[in-house]
């Protein structure tokens, strides 16, 4: 191979590593000039995604360079032992799947503190979460990214370990400024497929090179250094339970600590973090997300053979570099006293790899950590400027917050590379063990907050809040005895005199700190008040039944934002902010210092190169006098930047606007993809002319409460009229051919119908009225207004049909006077036509209100059949028809309106009660899913059991015939594994079943 000088890379590798850069950097300008202050990448598509796709997008979030190091590194320590974090992450995801996600999807969240929002009310759990976020973007993140990229780096180039993080800093920076955080959204999954394709190559190869998983467990207790061969210490010999994953309690991981400690940190890792759950709410249903955890499941399996095991080949093939355990021959080797074994991964990539196809693996490594990287700068920034930052600038305009935000990534990169030395110095420099280490020292207490919430209503506010604070004490005693002491070399291991709680198993120590915060959030929460039922309706694993709505929970004034525990002692709280109450503070000298860098009356002269250098590098523009505008105008009349303003609005109701803006520097021009009428409901308005709009806070509470008055008199009118259409078709029977005997009654009726219709047309048109000054307060989710949209078409289909009722009416009244004894032709066709409307339209008319069961007196159906039958008609179908007498289940049966139709024979609470018994009852279906029996084999869980029944015969063609035939049950795609008889009677409009007890429990009569 002939190398580059100063490298270890052919030409080849060089000439890749390039091309590859200039794509991704070129895709990323021209993304952003082309498409800088459009909206299209700040809307979601919505929860459709298929559960491949989401099992996909689980496994490519977890898996990045950090695991291709760490993993390695730690196989090559240790052997396979590491990979029980992984396989136990499979049983975490089952965890996800079938406990939290249900929960999740049935409070329609989007995001982890939303959901505690819900849970618990208040300000408090939010505020910790931000600062937990913003420590663990330090510790394990950003600082981690780093040092795996800069591992990397230094051995593919010969470069210095800090050279090569300065390099991956700046090549961030310019990968972010100049848009590349577009491109990310789309090389994200290529990048992955790439990394995977090629770690598959390399297992292949280096499988090759060993002969296969026997040799390199036959080989690996000889992969030592020729230094550690002539000594007479143990350091640097492999343990001799490398090839098991169950090891002592007294082991570096042993397996008791892998069960419960790991899985306490996958619980918070894989149920709690955001960047994993939103992958699985973006699933079309609940089915496609637990499909997805499990086929992220499945996938877990690949990292023990494409990560763990390189790692030991790596040491077979290059012991005296990476097995290396003098200080010295160490340092010369990777420049670290500590240990090579980090440097497996990146040596078998090197050495092992063809050319080109090498340069393409590092660039795509060092590509993944770009994107990995510049998403965490951008996430911690805004996580620090939104939630922390504005708390005390709560009238900051956007360029402070864009200029907070980058210093404050500077600073979160000057702390990380500062911490890169204890990074390479812990966990004997394995770094997938530093990670593990440092999560179980702070991930335990957010684990115990989620699962306890989850799993029991009475946790409420307060023991969530102080069995946070207490975990994180103590995990924070930890953490700084952890890493305030320097692991003694392997030589010196029993001169260790460090305190025992440092020399504690960090494994161990996840359980003791989970049970800390447990005990302390269930002591304090029975201690204290709990939440209303109300306030937590559906938000526990226990309660997903519940069809109620959660109401918000309102936060007490003052500056612990604490929830609010007495609802129902106080007045009632307004969920307004105060922010936008409180009066613009007045303009400091730093701002208008900063000022001076754009055209105002205060500018200095400053060049116009140095300003647009400055608005470039904070995420600014200046393209005209109205961005001008946007920055330093004071609450005009005139001031058009409402379209300026950043518009990723969470539109999240009853949330302090310091919590809405979560992009400050996406759009600087008027939204050109969206009409301008969607644009002035989509954009807030600035908070001056909000100010300036929004009445005082007393009036607006009582026009939610007139507002909310009037929805519930329209909603009870809307149910009136509903009973009316029900009662109107039997009006229309032929036995009202005759003139009624009460007239006046119908007619007064008609006038009351009149009346309602004329007043639904004014609250028609009074409600948008009402809606329009809320819209420009906050303007609603564009769910909602599709929602308003459907309700409106509604309404109006609901308003034509009771015009054709009352048409109808006047024809028949008409038809009943004496005059009109002799009908013309075509007003007899007519009515006529209306009487002999479709059977589903006549029982859908004629059924009774839901969720009732009634069972109706034979001799009350029979005189009505009666009296149907001596009607006089002018049409010999219509005689022919009332002549045929029905039989008696038709009048005397059980209405049975079951959405789900379980029905079985068991008291079991997976079944429902005995309905039917061995003998048989006569069963109408009413329910909306379906009031017929389907006559060929449905698909699994069609009628929400898995082995749904089917009619496997003919119907009665005939009114007042009945058939016998046999019903089918298909489990699992078998057509007809159980099967009993029932009988089915024609009874003119509708059908009527004689069914029995189902063979076993759980099965369903299907309708369609």
């Amino acid at each position: 191979m002939v190398a580059v000088i100063g490298t270890v890379l052919h030409w080849s590798d060089i000439l890749v590593l390039l091309l590859y850069f200039l794509l991704i950097l070129g895709f990323g300008v021209w993304s952003s000039c082309k498409n800088r202050g459009s909206v299209g990448g700040y809307f979601l598509a919505g929860r459709s995604m298929h559960f491949i796709p989401v099992g996909a997008s689980l496994f490519a979030s977890n898996i990045g360079s950090g695991h291709f190091i760490g993993l390695s590194g730690s196989g090559a320590s240790s052997g396979i032992g590491v990979a029980g974090f992984e396989i136990g992450a499979i049983y975490m995801l089952m965890v996800l799947g079938w406990l939290f996600v249900p929960v999740y999807m049935k409070a329609e969240v989007y995001t982890m503190p939303q959901y505690l929002k819900l849970r618990f009310g208040g300000e408090r759990i939010r505020i910790y979460l931000t600062c937990l976020a913003l420590m663990l973007s330090i510790f394990t993140k950003i600082s981690v990214d780093l040092y795996s990229g800069a591992v990397f780096l230094q051995q593919a180039l010969n470069w210095n370990l800090y050279a090569s993080v300065i390099a991956l800093i700046l090549l961030a920076a310019f990968f972010t400024v100049g848009g590349g955080l577009t491109a990310v959204i789309w090389t994200d999954f290529i990048q992955t497929v790439i990394m995977i394709i090629s770690a598959v190559i390399l297992m292949i190869i280096s499988f090759a090179r060993v002969g296969g998983i026997e040799q390199i467990r036959s080989l690996f207790p000889y992969a030592v250094a020729n230094t550690t061969l002539h000594s007479t210490t143990e350091c640097g010999i492999p343990n001799e339970n490398y090839f098991s994953l169950i090891r002592p309690f007294d082991a570096d991981l042993p397996w008791f600590g892998i069960i419960l400690g790991g899985a306490i940190v996958s619980v918070w890792y894989w149920s709690c973090d955001q960047v994993i759950v939103q992958r699985t709410l973006a699933a079309k249903n609940l089915s496609h997300a637990r499909a997805g955890c499990l086929v992220a499941g499945l996938l877990k399996f690949l990292p023990l053979f494409l990560m763990v095991f390189p790692g030991m080949v790596a040491r077979i093939l290059f012991p005296d570099e990476i097995g290396c355990t003098d200080p010295d021959t160490c340092y010369q080797v990777c420049h670290s006293r500590n240990g090579c074994n980090d440097i497996a991964y990146p040596l078998l990539v090197i050495r092992l790899m063809p050319n080109a196809i090498r340069g393409l693996t590092l660039a795509c490594m060092i590509a993944a950590l770009m994107s990995s990287l510049t998403s965490i700068f951008n996430s911690s920034s805004t996580i620090f400027t939104i939630d922390i930052w504005q708390r005390f600038r709560k009238n900051a305009h956007d360029w402070e917050l864009m200029i907070v935000g980058r210093v404050f990534v500077m600073i979160l990169v000057a702390v990380s590379i500062l911490w890169i030395p204890i990074i390479r110095a812990a966990q004997g420099s394995r770094l997938f063990d530093y990670i593990q280490a440092v999560q179980s020292f702070l991930a335990p207490p957010v684990a115990a907050c989620y699962l306890l919430g989850i799993l029991w209503k009475r946790i409420n506010e307060e023991g969530a809040f102080w069995g946070l604070i207490s975990g994180l004490f103590v995990g924070m005693v930890r953490f700084i005895w952890e890493y305030s002491y320097t692991a003694m070399p392997c030589e010196l291991e029993r001169l260790d005199k460090r305190p025992s709680i440092v020399r504690f198993n960090f494994l161990y120590f996840s359980i003791l700190l989970f049970v800390i915060s447990g005990i302390v959030t269930i002591v304090v929460s029975l201690l204290t008040k709990p939440i209303p039922d109300k306030y937590i309706a559906g938000l526990t694993i226990f309660d997903l039944d519940n069809i109620d709505k959660p109401i918000p929970i309102p936060t007490r004034s003052g500056c612990m934002h604490k929830a609010n525990t007495y609802y129902d002692e106080e007045q009632p709280y307004s969920f307004e902010n105060s922010y936008q109450d409180q009066p613009e503070a007045p303009q400091t000298d730093a701002e208008k210092k900063a000022l001076h860098f754009f055209d105002t009356k205060h500018s200095t002269g400053i060049p116009f190169c140095l300003k647009t250098g400055f608005a470039w590098i904070c995420g600014l523009e200046k393209s005209d006098e109205l961005d001008t505008q946007s920055i330093h105008s004071n609450s005009a009349a005139n001031d058009k930047t409402s379209s300026r303003r950043s518009i990723c609005v969470l539109r999240e109701p009853n949330i302090s606007p310091w919590h809405k803006y979560c992009s400050y520097a996406a759009v600087r021009r008027p939204l050109p993809l969206l009409p301008q009428q969607l644009q002035q409901q989509l954009l807030p308005q600035p908070p001056q002319q909000q100010h300036q709009q929004r009445p005082p806070r007393l009036p607006q509470v009582l026009q939610q409460l007139q507002r909310q008055q009037r929805l519930r008199r329209l909603l009870q009118q809307l149910q009136h009229q509903q009973r009316l259409r029900r009662q109107l078709p039997q009006q229309q029977q032929p036995q009202h051919q005759q003139r009624p005997p009460r007239l006046l009654q119908q007619l007064q009726h008609q006038h009351r119908l009149r009346r309602l219709l004329q007043h639904q047309q004014r609250l028609r048109r009074l409600l948008p009225q009402q809606q329009r000054p809320q819209r420009q307060q906050r303007p609603p989710r564009l769910p909602q207004l599709l929602q308003q949209r459907q309700h409106q078409q509604r309404l109006r289909r609901l308003l034509q049909q009771l015009q054709h009722q009352q048409r109808l009416r006047r024809l028949l009244l008409q038809q009943q006077q004496p005059q009109h004894q002799q009908r013309p032709p075509r007003l007899g066709r007519l009515l006529q036509q209306h009487q002999q409307q479709p059977p589903r339209l006549a029982q859908r008319q004629q059924e009774p209100p839901r969720q009732q069961r009634l069972h109706r007196p034979a001799q009350q159906q029979q005189q009505e059949v009666s009296s149907t039958t001596t009607s006089k008609t002018s049409t010999t179908s219509t005689t022919s028809t009332t002549s045929i007498i029905l039989p008696a289940q038709c009048s005397s049966y059980t209405t049975n309106s079951d959405s789900t139709r379980r029905i079985a024979y068991t008291s079991s609470s997976a079944c429902d009660s005995s309905l039917f018994g061995t003998t048989g009852t006569w069963v109408r279906f009413v329910s909306p899913a379906g009031t017929t029996m389907p006559t060929s084999a449905p698909s699994i869980y069609a009628c929400g059991t898995d082995a749904p029944g089917w009619y496997n015969g003919a119907y009665p063609s005939t009114a007042g015939s009945t058939t016998t035939g046999t019903v089918c049950y298909n489990w699992a795609g078998y057509t007809c594994n159980w099967s009993n008889s029932i009988q089915i009677t024609h009874c003119r409009t509708f059908y009527v079943f004689k069914l029995i007890n189902t063979p076993v429990c759980n099965l369903g009569y299907c309708t369609v």
